[in-house]
C-alpha cells in the first residue's frame, strides 16, 4: 500500500524548490504520494493539519530558521527536520543539516585563489548563527595563510535601506585598501555590497572581487556584475530527508544519526573573474550541465538553449570547452559520483540516483570501465 508524506516548507523560495525535487525523487522511487504545504507560516496548527491528513510520515524544510518548527508537533508522527538551523543542536530527533563550515570554507579557498592581500566580511545578518560561522572559517582560514580580513557587520536581516547602515557600508567600502576580496555572508549581503561599490564607482573584480554562499540565482545571475556564488547542494538535501523519513518509517524508535548536507561546487561569475569574452549560450551551457548533471539531463536538453541548429550549438561548444556537450554531461556526472563516493554514510546503491544514472548496474559498469577499479575498492582507498 502506497505510503502518504506531508511535506512540510516553512518558506517559499529557490532552495526550497531544489530540497523538494530531492525529496520528491526519493518518493517518487519508493511510490509515496507527496501532499505539499508551501507556506507554513500561514499554518497555525501543525498537529491539527497532521490529524486531517493522516500521513505515513512527514518532512519539515526549516529553511535554516530555528524552531521553525516545534517537534512535539510531530507526535509520534515520524518525521525528518530538514535544514535546521546551524544554532540548533543535534538531538534525538531525525534531522539533515546544512554542513556550514563546509561552504564557508570553499568560499574561503576561492578568495584566496585569487591572490590578493586584502581581505574583508560583510554580513547584513550579524546575529545569526550561521553568518558567525562563515565568519569564523574565513578568520582561521586567512589566518593559515598570514592574513586577516576587515570586518563588517549589521542586523538588517538583509535589507541596508537604512540610511545609518547604507553610509556605514559606503565608509566602510571606500576604507578598504585596494585590491581587495570580500566574502560576502550571503547572496542577499553580496547585493547590497555590490549595489553600494557601484555607486562609488569601484570597479568590480579590479578593486573589490566579491564571493558569496548561497548561489541564489534570483540575485546572482540578475546583478551588475553577475555574483560568483557557492551553491549549495539543496536536492540532495531533500533526497537525505526522505532517505532518512524511509528509515524511521521502517524502524520505528531507532535513534537515528543526523546527516549534513554540504556545497556543491563554486558558480564563478562576473564579481571575481576577471572579464574576457566569452560565449554567453556556451557559458549558461555550462552552469546548466554542472548544476543539471545528475537530474538526467541530455545533450539534445542542452543545445535547445542555442539560437541554431544542434550541430552548430556542439562546433560552439567544443570550440569552447574542448569537449562535446554530451561528454561534458559524462564528465559532470562522474564528478558527483567521485564526490558521493568519499562521503561514507551514503550507500554505495544510492549514488547512481544520487548522481543522474539509469541504475545502479549501468553506474557500476561505467565506473569499472573508466577507473579499472569497483566503486568499494575506490571508496576504501579514498
Amino acid at each position: 500500500m502506497s505510503k502518504t508524506i506531508l511535506y512540510l516548507q516553512h518558506t517559499p523560495s529557490e532552495s526550497a524548490r531544489h530540497k523538494l525535487q530531492g525529496a520528491q525523487k526519493y518518493a517518487n522511487k519508493c511510490g509515496w504520494a507527496v501532499n505539499i504545504i508551501e507556506d507554513c507560516r500561514r499554518v497555525a496548527n501543525v498537529s491539527r493539519l497532521l490529524d486531517l491528513w493522516k500521513p505515513d510520515g512527514c518532512i519539515a524544510d526549516c529553511a535554516g530558521i530555528s524552531n521553525a518548527f516545534s517537534p512535539k508537533s510531530f507526535s509520534a508522527t515520524p518525521t525528518v527536520f530538514l535544514n535546521r538551523s546551524a544554532g540548533d543542536k543535534p538531538d534525538r530527533i531525525a534531522s539533515v543539516f546544512h554542513n556550514q563550515r563546509q561552504s564557508a570554507l570553499l568560499a574561503s579557498k576561492e578568495i584566496i585563489r585569487l591572490g590578493r592581500s586584502h581581505f574583508a566580511f560583510m554580513s547584513l545578518f550579524g546575529d545569526t548563527t550561521w553568518s558567525n560561522i562563515r565568519k569564523g572559517v574565513f578568520i582561521k582560514t586567512l589566518a593559515l595563510h598570514g592574513f586577516s580580513p576587515e570586518i563588517f557587520t549589521a542586523n538588517t536581516m538583509g535589507s541596508a535601506a537604512n540610511t545609518l547602515i547604507q553610509n556605514k557600508m559606503r565608509q566602510f567600502l571606500s576604507n578598504l585598501t585596494k585590491p581587495a576580496c570580500i566574502f560576502a555572508a550571503n547572496d542577499t549581503t553580496a547585493r547590497e555590497v555590490i549595489s553600494t561599490a557601484n555607486a562609488l564607482g569601484l570597479s568590480i573584480p579590479d578593486d573589490l572581487a566579491v564571493v558569496s554562499i548561497d548561489n541564489n540565482e534570483l540575485i546572482a545571475a540578475n546583478i551588475t556584475p553577475s555574483l560568483s556564488s557557492v551553491e549549495i547542494n539543496f536536492n540532495e538535501a531533500g533526497f537525505f530527508a526522505a532517505q532518512l523519513l524511509d528509515q524511521q518509517m521502517q524502524m520505528p524508535g531507532v535513534r537515528l544519526k543526523n546527516i549534513f548536507f554540504g556545497p556543491l561546487r563554486v558558480v564563478r561569475r562576473a564579481s571575481s573573474d576577471p572579464l574576457r569574452k566569452r560565449d554567453a549560450c556556451v557559458e549558461a551551457a555550462r552552469e546548466r550541465i554542472i548544476h543539471d548533471a545528475a537530474t538526467g539531463l541530455t545533450a539534445a536538453d542542452v543545445t535547445q538553449m542555442f539560437p541554431c541548429s544542434r550541430r552548430m550549438a556542439e562546433i560552439r561548444f567544443r570550440k569552447a570547452t574542448g569537449m562535446s556537450i554530451g561528454d561534458a554531461i559524462l564528465e559532470a556526472r562522474f564528478t558527483v559520483v567521485l564526490s558521493l563516493l568519499k562521503r561514507k554514510e551514503i550507500r554505495l546503491e544510492a549514488i547512481a540516483d544520487l548522481s543522474g544514472y539509469k541504475s545502479p548496474a549501468v553506474l557500476r559498469q561505467y565506473f569499472k570501465r573508466k577507473t579499472g577499479i569497483s566503486m568499494r575498492d575506490y571508496r576504501k582507498k579514498h
